[in-house]
């Protein structure tokens, strides 16, 4: 597909980025892409069982070399007339259409990637010697994806991933509930060690004014029998003087 004006251009990015939803994968939280790379994996696992385990042993995750290939639509990585065909398929049959690039690109260097052995040597097979791909391999590479039919495939995997989320978002939940309910009780504890202290304190206090009520009381007590005595020795002498007089 060939466009001569700057009109055109924009109208096809606009249908590729709006109607077609390649938007979401530019998103900043990366959702789509990750969806995407799950699809992907599971495309190989079910599909290239040997080539998924082969890349697992060696721990090279598909987001290493699968993200650019979405993230460009293989532009950094293909030649611009494998790209420009690619396109072309894209605009037919949307982001199923990058799935089956990456899957015919895969099994067509299967037997390539599954004798390079090591993390190094697999990573730099596919940056390098992959991308080199001479006419005929090419064609036979878009030929095989205009034969391949995912749509289904990727469909369940999308719905299985929608599940797989919600799933970690309950266990995210829970385990903030957990820790929120963690945190309540340590602040229920300190508070009750608070309390404990007050209490403590305010036993003590009452200790020291019981003992210093008892104190003044048995002062009081032992100025009541000389006020007692004073008083008798007072009356005594009035009586005396009355009767003298």
């Amino acid at each position: 597909m060939h466009v001569t004006s700057t009109e055109e251009a924009f109208d096809l990015i606009q249908f590729l980025m709006i109607d077609l939803d390649f938007r979401s994968l530019y998103l900043p939280d990366m959702s789509k892409l990750h969806l995407c790379i799950y699809q992907l994996s599971r495309l190989l696992y079910d599909l290239h069982r040997d080539l998924y385990e082969h890349l697992q042993e060696n721990e090279v995750t598909l987001l290493l070399f699968a993200a650019p290939w979405f993230l460009t639509m293989f532009a950094s990585v293909l030649s611009f007339g494998f790209t420009v065909r690619i396109f072309d398929l894209i605009f037919l049959e949307g982001i199923d259409a990058l799935f089956k690039a990456a899957l015919c690109l895969l099994e067509h260097h299967k037997e390539a990637i599954l004798e390079s052995k090591g993390f190094e040597a697999i990573c730099e097979y596919l940056k390098t010697e992959l991308p080199r791909m001479d006419e005929k391999e090419s064609n036979d590479v878009i030929r095989q994806m205009f034969t391949m039919e995912l749509r289904d495939r990727l469909r369940t995997y999308e719905i299985e991933y929608s599940l797989l989320a919600d799933s970690e978002e309950d266990d995210i939940c829970k385990t903030q509930r957990q820790e929120n309910l963690a945190q309540q009780l340590i602040h229920v504890r300190h508070l009750n060690r608070s309390l404990m202290n007050e209490k403590s304190e305010i036993s003590d206090k009452l200790e020291a004014a019981y003992i210093k009520i008892s104190s003044l009381q048995q002062a009081l007590d032992s100025l009541l029998p000389d006020e007692e005595t004073g008083s008798k020795d007072f009356d005594t002498s009035v009586g005396t003087m009355s009767m003298v007089s």
